[in-house]
């Protein structure tokens, strides 16, 4: 960042401004001495939370349940994780999730995980399509149904997700929820063996030695 643009934005940030709160504890926090700048993004980031920044309170869930700047705290993590997912931001929808599934910060509430992860899949979060995916595969917490796990890890895939893809592979290989095609079995598997996943190279071997 520009001298002058850093400039501004503190003094946006001084005035007030929860977006540029945000902005300069971001890039303080992403400098060489971060660490001599802890105490002043937890502020920066808090003033902004404060005034109901989705972004602000997304990355206060994150330093609190990772412990960076401030002391580990589950329970603190999932109320700022949940103030950003109720303003509809993604990450924040899926960390709530994943709160509510290992009962970080609060009790444990498989289906309001699910419901939470359905509104971050609807926004395309990988990991969130990944997770129903896996959800609706396995019939956890839910009724097996591997038409809709292959229409969520098709979408995981689309965006690069290399576990997505190798599962659309098998998927191809035996039958489940889809046609049974050996051909795109292997046209999936490469994608994801293309990406050092070990079980697609492992599959691709197989059945060329079929």
């Amino acid at each position: 960042m520009k001298r002058k643009s850093f400039e501004i934005l503190q003094k946006q940030a001084s005035i007030g401004d929860p977006q540029a709160e945000y902005e300069l504890a971001n890039y303080l926090a992403l400098q060489e001495d971060a660490e001599n700048h802890r105490k002043q993004c937890v502020m920066l980031l808090r003033r902004a939370s404060d005034n109901n920044n989705p972004s602000a309170q997304y990355a206060l869930g994150n330093w609190y349940i990772h412990g960076i700047g401030v002391r580990k705290n589950y329970k603190k993590a999932y109320e700022y994780f949940l103030k950003a997912a109720k303003q509809g931001h993604p990450d924040a929808q899926y960390e709530v999730g994943i709160c509510l599934r290992k009962g970080h910060g609060v009790e444990k509430d498989a289906k309001r995980a699910i419901r939470w992860h359905k509104l971050a899949a609807d926004q395309g979060v990988t990991e969130a399509l990944e997770i129903l995916g896996a959800h609706y595969f396995y019939g956890i917490d839910v009724n097996k149904n591997y038409k809709i796990a292959i229409h969520m890890y098709r979408k995981a895939a689309r965006k690069g997700s290399i576990e997505a893809q190798y599962v659309i592979g098998y998927c191809y290989e035996i039958g489940l929820g889809v046609k049974q095609n050996v051909r795109l079995a292997v046209k999936w598997y490469r994608k994801a063996a293309e990406m050092g996943h070990l079980d697609a190279q492992k599959a691709i071997r197989d059945l060329e030695n079929v």
